[in-house]
């Protein structure tokens, strides 16, 4: 009997210890393991939707910590979406200016090859937009020389401004250009930036009245 009684109060004990345990690892923790792991995976996948639910007296506990931590994550994941939106405005503001742009852009890599060129640099040249894809600066350059000069300065001094040079239309018809380029490195890649401005009316202007005002000179 009294080893019945001895098993009674053995029993009683281990409850007593297991109810302890239980009710301090929910303290620590801050509620269940099953919580705290469901709370865990959500926020592990980014998902700031739902405030982690902390009960009353509960926030110095493994459920109040990530509540904080989410939070301050939260507030984090806001301030780079905002930065992200204002990027892309910015971005969105500067194709705007250079697509719209009455000088002709362009954008190349160091062979000649452009991956980018505004609408008036399509009007220049007289070429479809889907052209521009395999032509490079060998095809635009009526004196290549020139083109290998403007290559020369570029490397030397890192710009180039109004330089006057002749160029060719996709129709083989030429006209005179102001061009002006300079470098930037995107992902390690340095590109050529190129302003182009037809300047072909000055230059025939220049040639008509040009001997008109040598002579009227003194």
């Amino acid at each position: 009997l009294w080893i019945r009684g001895l098993c009674y109060v053995l029993g009683a004990g281990l409850a007593w210890t297991l109810y302890r345990t239980h009710k301090a690892l929910q303290a620590t923790l801050g509620g269940s393991v099953d919580t705290l792991q469901r709370q865990l995976q959500r926020l592990s996948q980014g998902d700031f939707s739902q405030p982690v639910q902390v009960q009353p007296g509960m926030h110095n506990s493994v459920l109040g910590w990530l509540s904080e931590a989410q939070t301050k994550l939260q507030k984090i994941e806001q301030e780079r979406q905002r930065m992200t939106r204002e990027q892309q405005e910015q971005q969105r503001l500067i194709m705007a200016i250079v697509e719209n742009s009455p000088i002709s852009f362009t954008l190349s890599d160091a062979s000649g090859v452009y991956s980018m060129c505004n609408q008036t640099f399509y009007r220049y040249f007289h070429l479809d937009p889907t052209a521009s894809a395999t032509l490079t600066g060998k095809d635009i350059f009526v004196d290549l020389s020139q083109r290998e000069q403007l290559r020369e300065l570029l490397q030397h001094s890192g710009v180039v401004s109004n330089a006057e040079v002749q160029l060719r239309r996709a129709d083989g018809s030429l006209f005179w250009g102001s061009v002006s380029q300079s470098t930037v490195v995107q992902a390690g890649e340095t590109l050529v930036c190129g302003w182009c401005l037809d300047i072909t009316a000055q230059k025939h202007a220049q040639q008509h009245f040009g001997p008109v005002l040598s002579v009227n000179s003194p």
